[in-house]
């Protein structure tokens, strides 16, 4: 599914970060930290996120996509990036190798929520697979779990 919405967020050292968004655009925010060799374009449970009223925003990383290089960065780092972002109170997703980076957001440690396989493709027998996903992102930005 392709993006609603594309951009690129200056940082505050001049770099910029790339971002996709899907869902509406005053929906409740949900980081989408994706794995490797994936980028912003993976728009994991993008087929459900209007329905459950949530703006799922990925990014590339630093080096990745069109998002500026960062020689000699950590996760550390990673996370003032996406502090930067402005966003309060987001609820982040960690897919396959993003998962390091969506525990290291200021806001990965409570709200988490890592997965390890691609989303199937569209069939029939996937519908339950999609279920599962919008589950997964519902359950990410309840009230009851980010405390």
């Amino acid at each position: 599914m392709e993006p609603a919405r594309l951009g690129l967020v200056g940082l505050s050292d001049g770099r910029k970060l790339a971002w996709a968004e899907w869902g509406p655009a005053g929906g409740s925010p949900v980081l989408l930290c994706p794995g490797a060799a994936t980028s912003r374009w993976l728009g994991f449970g993008a087929d459900v996120v209007d329905r459950l009223g949530i703006r799922l925003i990925s990014l590339d990383r630093p080096g990745l996509g069109a998002s500026d290089p960062a020689p000699g960065r950590t996760l550390d780092d990673w996370a003032r990036d996406v502090a930067e972002l402005g966003l309060p109170d987001l609820a982040v997703i960690g897919y396959s190798a993003g998962g390091p980076f969506a525990l290291a957001s200021p806001w990965g440690a409570r709200s988490g929520v890592l997965t390890r396989r691609p989303p199937p493709r569209r069939t029939e027998e996937t519908t339950v697979g999609s279920a599962a996903r919008a589950a997964a992102v519902r359950d990410a930005v309840s009230p009851a779990r980010r405390g």
